[in-house]
């Protein structure tokens, strides 16, 4: 009898059903993909090293080292490959359509196939074996801003010699950076580096690149390895830190996704369980029990939740795919459990709709059956009074009708608007992050503390970055030259150079910022303060705890043949080298003569003493570009940019977030209309009875949804910025070691352009399904009890 009753439920109400079969699709699709997405942030690096293959221990050395051997020969040594390197020192050297190309800040290093370190993948992440003759890979730093597309033609210039190879197309590597500013790398033919290796330029800065399967790092420091840069596998993973960064929040906007369709879900198997209290009135009636009665409607729910669980299991990967698409340019974050972490998601949406089922079910134990055939209300309401009264309401009857439809039933649209909160949010808190990430604001984590230009061109800073002693008079001449441009400025010049520090542990490598020249301004500090003196310095909080020590604690140095000591004096944040940075004080002297094992810049800073207005800037910094024959040279806000490289990453996924705001409102709206117009069926019979016509109906329907978009839109405006500087600095916190971040904001894009969007969306999809009134008849009024 059961299973006659389930099967004719089944068909007489398609409509709902399928409604209810299609929400549990986009809640199983959300939920895996969600999952999905979280499962590759979270093990996302650390996946893609082991796909890489990258090994414990990376260093760069050249062939006639006595080292080289030493350390090859170590016992712990199990494995390693050379990989073979030249170095082309700038970008001009490239020319592309018989320009020279000058895209790209620091020199590109080209890789013979001959053995190749790790695995690298082409852009269909496939695994590069070889390169034809006369061809090559790069990153995407050696095609940024340019138009160079697979079968172009590039040209390296090399004294007096030419030599032509054609792109192939870009490729990852795991251990390469691929910000805006970071060194380009070629992978090329053995055949073709080896005739390059001729060219004395190039051979002069030729090394070899080891990558070295070993059980103990630390016994390199045995064969005198502190004189050889190197970095262990958990130290390439702080290239990733801003790829990270935009990982994270994608996994927030995954939760919110998640969240959302749970909600939705929620709302809507209580609805239409409340749509089932005639029939569940009629077996009462009948003498079924209750717990005869819940049983029905569990296997009921059961049935549709397995079959739209599957599908929406099916659907998962491709949503997972675009979602993680845009965060996943420079690694391949793909989780190795997608299955197993689909299937569990279903199952769990599975076991949320049965129990959403159990509990919206729990009022048939206190219904009658007269109160279930009146659908578990009797008309009256005595203990609360509506807040619109019609004989003193100024609205027309279909705005009244509209409000009070709201208003008399809070919790069903107090829940919709919930919803369509979220999906505001998702698109507003992307807009403030991709704002935030290139506001002039963020200087300050990057150890830059003044100008309205920067310089990242490598001709003009590579005499300063090896003789940083001599930077204070570099820095005038460039500044007589502006000068005589007529330009009134104060420049300076920020640097990092990697040393040893003692620590009870042993040494550890941490980099330590010095600047020189005018105008310049301390860090801020959260603790502490700046240093002041030659014998103090500042550290963030993770090279702290990387170092074991607090402020107030001295530390001792090994810079070049000199021990210097250190007392710490404040605690700041910065992004730089993923947290682990020290800063020294203004106008600190290096000494004059050591091995640089490691550095960072953040170039020459321009500071114009006339205050000109934002125009004036634009038009000097076109001068100076002109001057120095160079693209290189930035404005603040580009300068964010390019060092982070995550505005437009992050604009990219807020234009997906739109999409997906749309298609979720129109869905939720489509759905929710329908199941309201299968509810009030009777009510609008009625009214149409008394000479309401469908145009009526229609816009009250529609006003309906378009108010509760409306309130959702400034919800979601009053929470934006509070939410936007949680999860900044929440995500910061995780991959960095930067916090006290305020969100800026594009008002008109938050305010406006994205609450339209809502309002638009919802108002559209409640009027296209609000059509489906003209359907019912005045004579449908005999249904009412």
């Amino acid at each position: 009898m059961f299973w006659r009753i389930l099967k004719k439920d089944l068909k007489r109400k398609k409509s709902m059903n399928i409604i209810l079969l299609l929400f549990i699709i986009m809640c199983t699709m959300f939920a895996a993909a969600s999952m999905n997405n979280i499962s590759a942030v979270t093990g996302g690096i650390e996946n893609y090293f082991d796909m890489a293959d990258v090994p414990d221990v990376i260093l760069s050395i050249n062939r006639d080292n006595p080292n080289r051997e030493k350390i090859l020969n170590l016992p712990s040594v199990k494995s390693y490959k050379a990989e073979e390197t030249l170095t082309v020192l700038t970008s001009k050297k490239f020319t592309y359509k018989g320009k020279k190309m000058d895209n790209f800040i620091n020199p590109a290093i080209l890789i013979s196939d001959k053995e190749l370190g790790i695995n690298y993948f082409d852009k269909d992440q496939e695994i590069i074996k070889s390169v034809p003759k006369g061809s090559f890979y790069a990153t995407k730093v050696f095609t940024q801003k340019t138009d160079i597309k697979p079968g172009d033609t590039v040209v390296l210039h090399v004294e007096d010699n030419t030599y032509e190879y054609k792109f192939l197309g870009t490729f990852k590597g795991a251990v390469m950076s691929t910000e805006e500013g970071a060194a380009a790398y070629l992978i090329m033919n053995h055949e073709d580096f080896d005739e390059l290796a001729k060219e004395e330029t190039l051979a002069a800065m030729s090394y070899d690149q080891l990558y070295i399967k070993m059980d103990k790092p630390s016994e390199l420091k045995s064969v005198g390895s502190e004189e050889i840069p190197y970095s262990t596998r958990e130290d390439m993973k702080g290239l990733y830190f801003f790829d990270m960064l935009a990982a994270y929040i994608m996994l927030v906007v995954s939760v919110i996704l998640m969240i959302t369709a749970f909600v939705v879900l929620r709302f809507t198997i209580g609805f239409t369980i409340t749509e089932e209290f005639r029939e569940i009135g009629v077996m009462k009636a009948l003498g079924i029990n209750n717990l005869s009665i819940r049983g029905l409607y569990m296997v009921k729910y059961m049935c549709m939740a397995v079959v739209g669980a599957l599908i929406g299991f099916g659907l998962s990967f491709p949503l997972s795919d675009v979602m993680m698409e845009s965060v996943s340019q420079n690694l391949i974050l793909k989780s190795s459990d997608n299955v197993k972490i689909g299937l569990i998601s279903a199952l769990i949406v599975i076991v949320v709709i049965l129990l959403f089922c159990f509990f919206c079910t729990g009022k048939v134990k206190r219904m009658s059956p007269i109160d279930a055939v009146r659908n578990g209300q009797n008309g009256e309401r005595f203990k609360k009074k509506s807040i619109l009264h019609l004989g003193k309401s100024k609205l027309p009857t279909t705005g009244f009708l509209a409000w009070n439809d709201v208003l008399s039933a809070p919790k069903r649209f107090i829940l919709i608007a919930i919803v369509f909160s979220l999906c505001v949010l998702m698109m507003t808190t992307m807009s403030t992050c991709a704002v935030t990430l290139k506001d002039p604001m963020m200087l300050k984590y990057m150890n830059i503390t003044t100008g309205e230009a920067h310089v990242m061109d490598m001709e003009s800073i590579e005499s300063m970055m090896f003789d940083f002693g001599n930077a204070d008079t570099k820095l005038q001449e460039f500044e007589d030259k502006l000068r005589k441009e007529g330009m009134e400025t104060e420049c300076s010049f920020t640097i990092g150079y990697s040393f040893k520090t003692e620590t009870k542990d042993g040494d550890k490598t941490l980099f330590y910022m010095a600047s020189k020249g005018k105008g310049l301004k301390n860090i801020e500090c959260t603790e502490g303060y700046a240093p002041k003196k030659n014998d103090e310095v500042a550290l963030t909080g993770y090279a702290m705890k990387y170092l074991g020590v607090k402020i107030g604690d001295k530390i001792k140095v090994k810079m070049g043949d000199e021990i210097r000591e250190f007392i710490v004096t404040g605690r700041f944040s910065s992004f730089l080298n993923a947290g682990l940075v020290g800063t020294l004080c203004i106008g600190y002297d290096y000494p004059e003569d050591f091995k640089i094992d490691g550095l960072t810049t953040s170039g020459i800073q321009i500071h114009f003493t006339d205050n000109p207005d934002k125009k004036t800037i634009t038009d000097y910094i076109k001068k100076i570009r002109n001057i120095l024959d160079s693209d290189k040279v930035y404005s603040s806000s580009e300068c964010v940019e390019t060092m982070t490289g995550m505005s437009s990453m992050l604009n990219g996924i807020k234009n997906m977030m739109m999409v997906l705001t749309v298609v979720v409102t129109v869905m939720i709206v489509l759905l929710m209309e329908r199941s309201f117009i299968s509810r009030e069926k009777s009510e609008i019979a009625l009214m149409k009875a008394v000479g309401i016509d469908d145009l009526s109906i229609m816009k009250q329907h529609s006003i309906r949804f378009v108010i509760t978009a409306v309130v959702a839109a400034v919800i979601a405006s009053i929470a934006v910025m509070p939410v936007s500087d949680a999860m900044m600095n929440a995500v910061c916190s995780v991959v960095g070691d930067v916090t006290g971040v305020h969100c800026s904001v594009d008002a008109v894009e938050v305010f406006v352009i994205c609450p339209l969007i809502l309002i638009v969306a919802a108002g559209i999809g409640s009027i296209l399904m609000a059509t489906n009134v003209r359907r019912i008849k005045a004579s449908d009024t005999s249904n009412i009890e």
